[in-house]
Formats: structure tokens, sequence, C-alpha cells
């Protein structure tokens, strides 16, 4: 099992922070790094999420990741924040997974490799994260990583827009509008535009 490689320096870093024990109790180590980030205590919320990671939470760990490679609490470290986003992917993180496949596609701090960031990418989507839909969608359009699929394209779009995610929906409904990887529907794209417009 992958160790959490920030576990040492937050324990260490938690110390300052007794009053988190008196915090009150929330439904789990993730929640309570959701709300104390919050808060801005992030000594506090980085013990959460790493309390989550080796608790087999690979969401907490990819929290606590982003934490590092953005420099929240931590000096920013885009090294270790992968190493940290490999080990939770391992642990079923979807946003791990994503945010790995969009280095390889970006080439940040790895080789680029538009086929490896179209697996990692796309195979969160599959496990249900609606920002990885959104950017498998684009892959699949665009003939990025994998072949070109507009009916595939379209089907994650249509996932990621019942997740709620604002983009997903403006694409589901261009691609209606064109009749683009799936059947032409001027009016259910106009009701999604119209959608997305009520929202701002």
């Amino acid at each position: 099992m992958r160790k959490n490689p920030y576990r040492p320096f937050v324990h260490a870093a938690a110390v300052a922070a007794a009053c988190w024990c008196a915090a009150p109790a929330w439904a789990g180590p993730l929640e309570d790094g959701k709300a104390l980030l919050e808060k801005k205590d992030f000594t506090a919320a980085a013990k959460a999420f790493a309390d989550g990671f080796d608790q087999g939470d690979g969401e907490a760990g990819f929290h606590l990741a982003r934490m590092v490679e953005l420099g929240v609490g931590f000096t920013p470290d885009a090294v270790k924040a992968r190493a940290l986003y490999i080990a939770s992917a391992e642990k079923g993180s979807a946003a791990a997974m994503n945010r790995l496949g969009l280095m390889h596609l970006r080439g940040e701090n790895v080789r680029q490799d538009f086929a490896a960031a179209a697996e990692l990418i796309c195979k969160a989507a599959d496990l249900g994260n609606p920002e990885a839909q959104f950017n498998c969608a684009g892959l699949a359009i665009d003939g990025i990583g994998r072949a070109k699929d507009p009916a595939l394209a379209f089907g994650y779009y249509e996932k990621a827009s019942k997740g709620g995610h604002t983009g997903a929906r403006n694409m589901e409904a261009a691609l209606l509008r064109t009749g683009t990887g799936t059947e032409k529907d001027a009016g259910r794209a106009a009701g999604l535009f119209e959608q997305g417009a009520s929202l701002g």
C-alpha cells in the first residue's frame, strides 16, 4: 500500500492546531477537511485529509494533493503533489485520475502523452466524475489520445450535464443544435441554453 508522502509533515504541523481536537464532530475526515478548508484552518484541514487518506479514502488524498500543489498551507510542491495524486488514484479517486490525466495532456511535470491522458481521464469519467466526463468528451470530439467519436463525446457531455457541469450542458446543447453525435434537436438545445443562462 502506498503511504501518504505528507503524513510526517502534516502530523508535525498539526501539533500547533490543538483547537482542532475540540472541533465539533463531522461526518468523516473528508467532510471535516472540506469544512476546515472553508474556515481557512489549513493545518487542521490537511490533517483531516491525511487522516482520511490513511483510512483508505482516495478523495481525501486528492484534496490534500491539491493543497500541496497549490501551496495552500504548504510550500507548493508539484512533484510531491503528483506522488500523492498517484497514491490517491490507486485508492480509487476519480478526481486524482482526472488530474493526473490533465498533467499528461499538458505535459505538467511529466512527459506529454495523449494516450495516457485519455486513459486516465476517461477512466475517471466512467467512475462518474463530472469534470472528467467533460474532459473525456472533449478528447473524444477532437480525437486526442483516442479515435474521434462524436457519439461517445455527446454521451459524456450529457452525463456531465446531468451532474451539474455548466460547460458540459452548453456543449450538449451545441451538439444537439448541430446534430453532432446525436439527432438534431433545436428545441432541446434551446432549453439547455436557457437553463444555463438562468444559472448565470
